[in-house]
């Protein structure tokens, strides 16, 4: 498996990493690994010296990384300043599927952000997504643009996904606000 010795290293030290993508639009995540399967890397995201939620990224999809002076220096300022909280989910650092993830994701925080492929058109899209339905290759989600209106309910194939954010900061509010929509609307 492609990177395998240097991903379990950097699990086991707890040691910055960036990881490289073939993303289009986001072709790097760095952080900290936290799951680390045949299929898929966890990482608890770094984005400016703060973490904030976590990025799934599936193994196919990755296309290198880097732990430089600059992880190294990132660690170093986030433990000095008091930021290195890395408190996670026993659900994330044993779930050993695609189907244990979402599936909880689905039971405690159901928002997410999934950049993936069209399979009708082959375009790449961002949607902000609430799951409703997951299996052991695909979910099912309601989809939402960045003006919070619905373009109805979509479904995956795993290999189609680059790269899912969740528990972040903006997911948590954007999932409140448009809930709290619907519940006013009904």
């Amino acid at each position: 498996m492609k990177f395998q010795q240097a991903f379990e290293q950097a699990l086991k030290e707890q040691s910055f990493i960036r990881i490289y993508t073939e993303e289009p639009d986001c072709d790097y995540y760095d952080g900290l690994i936290m799951t680390l399967t045949h299929d898929y890397v966890i990482i608890l995201q770094e984005l400016d010296y703060e973490f904030d939620g976590y990025v799934l990224i599936p193994r196919q999809q990755i296309s290198g990384y880097r732990q430089s002076d600059v992880e190294q220096f990132s660690h170093k300022l986030m433990l000095a300043s008091g930021e290195f909280n890395t408190d996670t989910s026993d659900w994330i650092k044993n779930s050993q599927s695609f189907e244990d993830v979402f599936s909880q994701i689905m039971n405690e925080l159901p928002w997410l952000r999934v950049t993936w492929v069209c399979p009708n058109c082959d375009n790449i899209h961002d949607s902000v997504a609430n799951i409703k339905s997951v299996d052991d290759e695909s979910i099912s989600a309601i989809i939402y643009d960045m003006t919070g209106e619905t373009d109805g309910e979509m479904g995956w194939s795993m290999n189609k996904i680059y790269s899912v954010e969740f528990k972040t900061r903006l997911l948590e509010r954007f999932g409140r606000f448009i809930e709290q929509e619907i519940t006013t609307i009904q």
